[in-house]
């Protein structure tokens, strides 16, 4: 029987001392034990049907406290499995916004990439139209100074 049963039944057997009496009545733990208890009194058992019912009684309480504590740790593992499916969600949701910035990173860069190399390339043109620049520049003006005659 699992332990999340609220009651459990048992057949409980009361032979009385007195009479050649067999009474076999089922009761669920500490509910019937009130039963139990009148009907030994009324069979003489008195102690010893105290003594039962007292260990019952006290074996009842165990049982109930552990209910408790198994009921508070299955309140405390659903409220972990809802949380570890929220986180497992907001983990979900945290890769696939990585996933897509990642993406966009990578884009960036090689936009980058190609735009710094066309500045490179650019760079260089310009040096070398300047270079070109500087020396037509020198020889006009050498072509261009008075007194000075070219072939």
């Amino acid at each position: 029987m699992s332990l999340h049963a609220k009651t459990q039944s048992w057949t409980l057997t009361v032979v009385a001392a007195s009479r050649d009496v067999l009474l076999s009545l089922p009761f669920c733990c500490c509910l019937c034990l009130i039963r139990f208890s009148t009907i030994s009194m009324m069979f003489g058992l008195g102690m010893q049907a105290q003594a039962i019912f007292d260990g019952i009684e006290k074996l009842c309480s165990k049982r109930d406290e552990l209910n408790r504590q198994i009921q508070q740790e299955e309140e405390e593992k659903g409220r972990l499995q809802h949380d570890i499916h929220v986180l497992t969600e907001k983990l979900r949701r945290v890769n696939e916004s990585l996933a897509r910035r990642h993406s966009v990173r990578a884009d960036f860069d090689h936009t980058i990439g190609e735009t710094e190399g066309a500045f490179i390339k650019i760079l260089e043109s310009c040096q070398t139209l300047l270079s070109v620049i500087k020396k037509e520049a020198g020889n006009l003006g050498k072509a261009t100074e008075p007194g000075r005659k070219d072939h």
